[in-house]
């Protein structure tokens, strides 16, 4: 009998540790009628539509959200409330696809809530579910969703000091004028993490606006662990665009990490300028010398 109830424990256990918890990678930010989350690579984007869940409805929604007669429409019997799911693909460039995934739902208003999950990389339908039944069912706590104006944030778990110059482009991505620009993202794996940075950075090769002129692994410090970086040099010299014109500079710095950090994967996009304020001692700017030491 103790043997069999050592064993409950040991199984018990096993499973409590390979649960998905989402809460753990999860961040949202409220943006007008919408509530952005971040999760695992993905960008989130939910929306409540003032239209009732029937045909005439959901055509409308459907018409907003480039769906299809066409495009299949099943049922998720895992989401707690009446809904329509939908999935598509949407070529990025010659070797990706961006991968869509919208869940549209009946509030218990009879109205419509559409999330809807972008993502560059592999999707996981058992976080988007996880993820749609909390956002439903209102369980998402406060210390989740970051403030639109932002003198500090929470990288990973730890709080970074920003002043008041720096801003969101989008949920955890954050620029500071003249002193660096991070996006990053915390994932249910270190795989998952690693494939979004190679996705970003095949993303980056891909453009047209400007071309790689250097591409290399460097020695660097991430967070206090040490790794190694992708660093690239993106040259914009001789491109007229209104990126460059914002900036004034020619070449766009950028180093991609995939790393555990106080046990969490993270994928992290950090860049600069070459005429940013760079400090000539450890050759980055203020934003990035808070995140990683090179070597």
């Amino acid at each position: 009998m103790k043997l069999k109830y050592l064993l409950f424990l040991l199984i018990f256990s096993i499973c409590s540790a390979q649960e998905n918890n989402i809460l753990n990678r999860l961040s949202g930010l409220q943006n007008g009628a919408k509530i952005w989350y971040n999760i695992d690579g993905y960008s989130v984007t939910s929306e409540n539509f003032n239209y009732s869940f029937d045909e005439k409805g959901l055509k409308k929604v459907f018409r907003k959200h480039n769906i299809e007669d066409s495009d299949a429409k099943m049922k998720d019997d895992f989401i707690v409330y009446n809904n329509l799911y939908v999935t598509k693909q949407k070529k990025v460039n010659d070797f990706q696809f961006q991968n869509n995934s919208y869940y549209f739902v009946e509030n218990s208003n009879k109205t419509i809530a559409v999330i809807w999950f972008v993502k560059n990389g592999k999707t996981d339908k058992d976080t988007e579910e996880k993820l749609v039944n909390a956002i439903l069912e209102n369980k998402i706590p406060k210390e989740n969703y970051v403030s639109m104006k932002i003198n500090s944030i929470n990288f990973a778990g730890r709080t970074i000091q920003l002043g008041n110059d720096c801003y969101w482009t989008f949920l955890n991505a954050v620029q500071c004028p003249y002193n660096g620009e991070i996006n990053w993202s915390v994932h249910k794996t270190l795989e998952d993490a690693k494939e979004i940075i190679e996705n970003q950075l095949n993303y980056t090769k891909s453009q047209k606006g400007g071309k790689v002129v250097s591409e290399e692994f460097v020695n660097v410090e991430f967070e206090g662990v040490p790794t190694k970086a992708k660093k690239v040099i993106y040259d914009f010299t001789g491109i007229t665009s209104a990126l460059v014109g914002m900036s004034g500079g020619k070449s766009l710095i950028i180093y991609y990490v995939a790393e555990n950090v106080r046990d969490r994967n993270i994928s992290c996009v950090m860049s600069f300028w070459n005429n940013d304020d760079i400090n000539p001692v450890t050759k980055l700017p203020a934003l990035l010398e808070k995140i990683i030491v090179l070597k």
